[in-house]
């Protein structure tokens, strides 16, 4: 999944990861059962969550100017997954 990195080994494998999760979901949806679906949306959050988190730290770091903009952009991702998550329970 090059399209997908960012050049930073701790960062590619993570959103290596976060994507296996989204496909994984997106294949789901059909079969699997709510309590599945929660779980793995769960999953995707804790996932996302630190992903972000190293995402920052690196940022810092490396003085990036866009860090306010990017922090909003994740806090949109997880507001959309938790919106998921409660309207499938």
């Amino acid at each position: 999944m090059k399209e997908y990195g960012v050049g930073i080994a701790v960062l590619d494998t993570q959103n290596y990861r976060l994507m296996e999760l989204v496909d994984k979901i997106s294949a789901s949806q059909d079969d699997a059962t709510k309590d599945q679906l929660i779980m793995l949306l769960t999953s995707l959050m804790a996932n996302l969550q630190s992903h972000f988190r190293c995402e920052e730290a690196i940022m810092i770091k490396c003085n990036f100017g866009g860090l306010a903009s990017h922090r909003s952009s994740q806090r949109l991702a997880l507001e959309e997954c938790l919106k998921t998550s409660w309207e499938m329970e």
